[in-house]
């Protein structure tokens, strides 16, 4: 099984974006770490637009920067993650970062009354508005072909972008 998980991340390298992330995991039984210790999944998957459709899962004790570095040691395109710090030591890319992660923090940073609702009116609620109508142009082109969603995003996205 080795080769064929290795060949599907050599084709995921040839692709101009990609997107990754690092999930936390628990390994109750592993040597040298205590059960309650974190460990971590490297997920690599392509865009929806490339030709290349996979994920590549890898496991590592560490969330250090040197695991992106070393997995995507042969991609020079667009990687789209979140704002770790870590991805930093990748060479060669193009960072892009993640609407749903911006948006997380945006909506950690809204003020909440006495009883946990959100307070209207605050930056990061309006903020999380303009990320939404992001995502519903997005959600409205999602099947249209990829030029057409290239021009439809200059003319929706844009002014969204421009008054955020």
């Amino acid at each position: 099984m080795e080769p064929v998980y290795w060949a599907i991340h050599a084709r995921l390298m040839e692709c101009a974006i990609l997107h990754m992330d690092e999930t936390r995991i628990q390994c109750n039984k592993e040597d040298g770490k205590k059960a309650s210790s974190q460990s971590f999944m490297w997920v690599i998957w392509s865009a929806a637009d490339e030709e290349v459709r996979a994920a590549f899962f890898y496991y590592s004790r560490t969330r250090n920067g040197d695991v992106a570095k070393d997995l995507l040691k042969r991609f020079s395109g667009y990687l789209v993650t979140n704002a770790y710090s870590g991805y930093e030591k990748v060479e060669n890319i193009t960072r892009s970062l993640c609407w749903s992660h911006v948006r997380r923090k945006f909506l950690d940073s809204i003020p909440l009354d006495g009883k946990g609702k959100a307070i209207p009116g605050s930056k990061g609620a309006e903020a999380v508005g303009y990320i939404d109508l992001l995502f519903r142009v997005e959600a409205q082109i999602k099947d249209l072909p990829i030029e057409e969603r290239k021009k439809k995003r200059q003319d929706a996205s844009r002014p969204i972008l421009d008054a955020f």
